[in-house]
């Protein structure tokens, strides 16, 4: 099902719509066995709950607004199907779609010299530990330095214009001025890290008066698992993809004449079963009539790229009769990705957002009385979610004990909607086929997944919300990796956030300038720091930072995870 949450005019009402068939793997009837476990997760465990008590971390907290959120990472093995190593760096403004150079995290481009030197000991120094014994080590490794520190907050941010100016011409907002900033940041733990941010303009790269009334900005956040190489793909695409899908959609609506619809829906170069024409047509047929061109754009689109990474290398790979760069072909299929994106129309002053996966966006609204308000633009997709275990329960009926445990996906995934992951979406002949040569090659996640009967049990159909802004209000929306998350409730984010406005805006919009001892320039800079330094225990305070960001990576998956953020300002000038 394709769920859409509107809200217009303080009225909220949800639409719960019936998705096209997709041409996905269908569904297996044989019963699978069950891959054997593992002992030494146990020992892992222990470790990493011993650790975490110390430190005062907060995982699977349960958010107020939402659902509670769930760990992105399907276990904590580091993946390396490739001896490549990547970082994300964030796109360039309004034009760029491709993520810039990346680098291995030894690099002095992802951590100050300092810093870099001590994670180096520090990993030499662990060769000499038993493993029973590591996380007193972790526990009595010294502090990094406030410089240090700071030289790591900053390393990977950046803030960008994607609008300057722009007048409002009609609608609630008619008369308003609007100019849109994003900042954005990342802290990684993985190594790589994981995660990746993007955006983009969707309809041309021109920015000007005349061009804005249509303008619609993506902002894409993709928190991977199991390896970056789903996360990069997804990022490196999302835009052209949209683009397409916003095209097919417009030509589909286009006539109004029955048989010229259909002979547009028939042409030629919707012969293929994944194309983004044949989706969108399968999708359209599907849903309510006036359902937003936005909205069924981004379902388009999500289903479109997941068919890319999927599907379409099964159908590349019979083609060339198993002749083919098995790493370059399957690795993204292997690897998974939550999708997160919001779309803001500028001309119609709307946000609409996608969601598949436990990245989250929230928007922050300053009430008359100057206190702030988190709305919730997204709902984590998880199992622990019971509109999600509900709709699992009746794709898979007589499977409800097994569908999850521990909050987790037959035990294993975060989260019940995602792209990529293929073992869950494989029929289980294919699996057989190709995962013990994957296997072999370090895809390490090739294997089989417990209690698994009937796939597909993920998909990357998304939950759209759709929020008409009211830029009076509505000040900021936060898109946040789940490992900002682990630290942070909602309504916690959007009070510093807030702080953070009423200090450095607040007196261009008339409000009340406040106190700006202690803030970064950088928004989303800023939210990570107070982030790590929140330690609700009291063990801590301030020196909680230094501590968790003094462990290198990839030990420190096991106490933190990657963190991405993209605060957008939604600013009247």
């Amino acid at each position: 099902m394709l769920d859409i949450l509107k809200r217009d005019g303080g009225r909220v009402k949800r639409r719960v719509m019936t998705r096209a068939t997709s041409p996905s793997s269908p569904k297996m009837s044989t019963k699978a066995g069950q891959p054997k476990g593992h002992g030494m997760w146990v020992y892992a465990a222990i470790g990493g709950i011993t650790l975490l008590a110390l430190l005062g971390y907060r995982y699977n907290r349960n958010i107020a607004t939402s659902s509670s959120q769930g760990a992105s990472q399907a276990s904590d093995q580091d993946y390396k199907p490739q001896q490549k190593k990547t970082m994300n760096q964030v796109v360039p403004p309004v034009t760029g779609t491709t993520p810039g150079a990346k680098t291995d995290w030894t690099s002095p481009k992802f951590y100050p010299p300092s810093v870099l030197k001590k994670y180096k000991d520090i990993l030499e120094q662990l060769k000499e530990v038993k493993s029973e014994n590591r996380v007193g080590f972790f526990t009595r490794l010294p502090a990094l330095t406030t410089s240090e520190v700071d030289g790591i907050l900053h390393h990977n941010e950046s803030s960008y214009n994607p609008l300057s100016s722009f007048e409002v011409k009609s609608g609630p907002n008619a008369g308003t001025k609007l100019g849109i900033r994003v900042d954005m940041n990342q802290v990684a733990s993985n190594s790589p890290i994981e995660d990746y941010m993007t955006f983009s303009t969707l309809q041309g790269p021109s920015v000007d008066e005349a061009a804005a009334s249509n303008l619609k900005i993506m902002f894409g956040m993709f928190d991977g698992h199991a390896g970056y190489l789903c996360a990069e793909y997804i990022t490196e695409n999302i835009a052209s993809t949209l683009n397409e899908a916003i095209a097919a959609v417009a030509k589909h609506r286009g006539s109004q004449n029955p048989e010229e619809k259909k002979a547009n829906d028939n042409s030629a170069e919707d012969d293929s079963a994944f194309s983004i024409n044949t989706i969108v047509r399968n999708l359209a047929g599907n849903l309510p009539d006036d359902v937003s061109s936005t909205t069924l754009a981004l379902a388009a689109g999500f289903t479109r790229l997941d068919h890319a990474i999927v599907d379409e290398p099964l159908v590349h790979y019979r083609k060339n009769a198993g002749n083919v760069d098995l790493d370059k072909l399957f690795g993204k299929s292997v690897s998974g990705s939550s999708g997160l994106v919001a779309v803001v129309d500028v001309g119609e002053s709307k946000v609409t957002v996608a969601n598949a996966g436990d990245s989250r966006a929230i928007l922050g609204v300053r009430t008359s009385t100057g206190k702030w308000r988190a709305v919730p633009l997204s709902v984590d997709q998880n199992p622990k979610n019971p509109k999600e275990f509900a709709r699992l329960a009746k794709e898979h009926p007589g499977e409800e004990l097994t569908l999850s445990a521990r909050g987790r996906l037959l035990g294993a995934l975060a989260m019940s909607r995602a792209f990529g992951d293929c073992r869950y979406k494989w029929p289980l002949e294919i699996q057989l086929e190709l995962f013990p040569k994957l296997h072999k090659r370090g895809h390490y996640y090739a294997t089989r997944a417990n209690n698994f009967y009937t796939p597909p049990y993920l998909t990357a159909y998304p939950d759209i919300i759709e929020h008409t802004l009211n830029y009076a209000t509505d000040k900021f929306i936060i898109m946040a990796s789940d490992g900002l998350l682990d630290h942070l409730n909602n309504q916690e984010a959007v009070d510093i956030m807030g702080r953070w406005w009423d200090a450095n805006k607040g007196s261009s919009s008339g409000q009340t300038n406040g106190d700006k001892s202690g803030m970064e320039t950088n928004a989303a800079t800023h939210l990570i720091r107070q982030a790590f330094e929140n330690d609700p225990r009291g063990l801590w305070g301030r020196q909680r930072i230094s501590r968790l960001l003094a462990i290198p990576p990839p030990h420190s998956r096991r106490y933190r995870d990657d963190i991405s953020i993209s605060v957008i300002f939604l600013d009247q000038q």
